[in-house]
């Protein structure tokens, strides 16, 4: 299985983070959860304790690092502004992994837009927001 609350708070309990967090995502997990996506995914590291701060390296300079991508995974001078921009949505949500344990949480990153290579790309959820960048 890809993914247990119960194994991941045993970690994060003993001091132990994860470095990088993905979604390990394909069509069963994405369609018919518990994945859905990579914002779902690390929504659920929210939910269990870790900060936001945390949850956002492991998916830029962290993940970045690990794939040896220089000049990907963070705003600096000579990267790629690539980036993403998320509205964190408060309110209750219960959240599953892979064993059908299931957590609450009360916050949830959902993805409106993306600016990839100069080119804006508007989620459903950038569209019922109208995110727009400037």
């Amino acid at each position: 299985a890809s993914f247990s609350f119960e194994v991941a708070e045993l970690a994060i309990a003993q001091g132990i983070l994860p470095r990088t967090i993905s979604s390990d995502i394909y069509c069963k997990n994405r369609i018919k959860g518990p994945v859905y996506s990579l914002a779902h995914v690390m929504s659920k590291f929210l939910a269990i304790g870790m900060t936001l701060e945390q949850v956002l390296a492991c998916v830029t300079h962290h993940a970045a690092d690990a794939l040896r991508l220089p000049g990907k995974g963070r705003l600096e001078v000579g990267a790629a502004a690539d980036l993403t921009l998320f509205e964190v949505s408060s309110g209750p949500t219960l959240f599953t992994d892979t064993e059908a344990g299931a957590r609450n949480g009360d916050r949830q990153l959902l993805p409106l837009a993306a600016l990839v290579g100069g080119e804006l790309v508007l989620t459903h959820y950038g569209k019922s927001h109208h995110a727009f960048c400037v």
